[in-house]
């Protein structure tokens, strides 16, 4: 059993543990987190941010975006407020989800395994919800159980693997441009890396975690104001890298590409794929039509 602790420094916020489970590498894993951890935070984060945005904050209600400020988002302090139902999105498996198999027959495709044999649909909305920065005074609550816009906390995340990363903190990374990759806590281990192998080869600005998703689609590929749900994820592919091309770095900030400076939890950050603007995306992988 291994104890996490993130940066202790002047006070210690103490939380109801939870155990992570995870069937990687060497068995199963726990990890039991004790404690959040404040720290001093005084100055703005090492990003640039494109000049016709920076004095524009009336969208985000005022609150200017990487401004760390003890009194409204720091990135470590009151953490627990975006954590309170973690323990619904973590769990211990009692086994691993099965994978919907797909056999095509020789004049079509069986009835019983139709769905899993379909190319996935995306599914995009047309207008954004309001994308507030709230202070952590406040609770963000959001419409969608996968939500794809809205209201986010000021301080965006490092790109990478996180044990677990609340949506209030990878909606602002969607508004970014990055791709947001969520998985079933209980996922087939198999598809899953997959699924991580097509994160972190195709950009850089990405965001991987655990998600309360349903059993009957498992995993979810995220960007502004779109969503991709998946059954499995090897024999979709194709759609998957069409859909990441086709969305990802689309929004009105895409031009920030930096790292942010929340990184509670981080288990990975983010390599580099074409170069840290992500100039071109999925490059390893063969061109696909761009969606309608």
């Amino acid at each position: 059993m291994t104890s996490y602790r993130h940066h202790v420094d002047k006070k210690m916020i103490m939380m109801t543990s939870w155990v992570i489970d995870r069937s990687k590498e060497v068995g199963i894993v726990f990890i039991l987190i004790h404690v959040i951890a404040s720290h001093p935070a005084d100055r703005i984060g090492d990003f640039l941010v494109p000049e016709e945005m920076s004095d524009d904050i009336s969208i985000h209600g005022g609150v200017k975006m990487g401004v760390l400020d003890n009194n409204c988002d720091n990135g470590k302090d009151r953490l627990y407020v975006d954590l309170a139902h973690m323990d619904e999105m973590m769990r211990i498996c009692p086994a691993r989800l099965s994978v919907p198999q797909c056999r095509h027959r020789k004049r079509g495709i069986s009835a019983t395994t139709q769905v899993s044999c379909k190319k996935p649909a995306p599914i995009c909305t047309k207008h954004a919800d309001r994308p507030l920065h709230e202070c952590m005074d406040k609770a963000i609550v959001y419409k969608e159980p996968v939500p794809t816009s809205g209201a986010h906390r000021p301080i965006w995340p490092v790109y990478g693997e996180y044990y677990y990363i609340p949506p209030q903190r990878w909606i602002h990374s969607l508004e970014h441009g990055a791709a947001v990759f969520l998985y079933h806590p209980c996922a087939d281990l198999h598809q899953l890396d997959i699924f991580r192998s097509l994160a972190t080869t195709c950009l850089r600005r990405h965001i991987i975690t655990p998600y309360n998703l349903t059993q009957t689609k498992p995993f979810a590929i995220l960007t502004w104001t779109c969503r991709l749900m998946l059954d499995r994820v090897d024999i979709h592919i194709p759609a998957a890298v069409d859909f990441i091309r086709s969305t990802a770095l689309d929004t009105y900030e895409s031009k920030v590409y930096q790292d942010g400076q929340y990184s509670f939890l981080l288990k990975t950050p983010a390599g580099t794929v074409t170069d840290k603007r992500d100039l071109h995306v999925c490059p390893s992988y063969r061109p696909t039509r761009r969606l309608a």
